[in-house]
């Protein structure tokens, strides 16, 4: 129909897609450490969302897809300097390599 005056007959349509599935990923060489935390992520917490957890050695941390990812808990000690930007991307190394900032309730004083 061609666009008149009378709004109540004009129709709209609105399409949504399924929610995406929450990746996330857990570096650890430790599966003691690893099994209940994939367990924990891969719970879930939403019924209408899917969740879905990985685990990955420290070796193949450089297979993290990180533009698919919504979390990832580093269970593992970081590579070395030489390794780093391999495995960690250089947006995500500079927040985990920067020191943490004196604040009021965490600097000390002497009495």
């Amino acid at each position: 129909l061609p666009a008149d005056a009378y709004p109540a007959d004009n129709t709209s349509h609105f399409v949504f897609d399924e929610p995406a599935v929450l990746r996330s990923v857990i570096v650890s060489d430790d599966e003691s450490q690893a099994g209940p935390l994939k367990a924990a992520l891969s719970a879930a917490a939403d019924p209408a969302r899917k969740y879905a957890a990985t685990v990955l050695g420290v070796s193949h941390a450089g297979e993290i897809p990180w533009d698919d990812v919504a979390l990832v808990v580093w269970q593992a000690p970081l590579p070395e300097p030489e390794h780093r930007a391999k495995a960690i991307p250089t947006c995500v190394l500079s927040t985990l390599t920067s020191p943490i900032p004196k604040t009021a309730s965490t600097s000390t004083s002497s009495r």
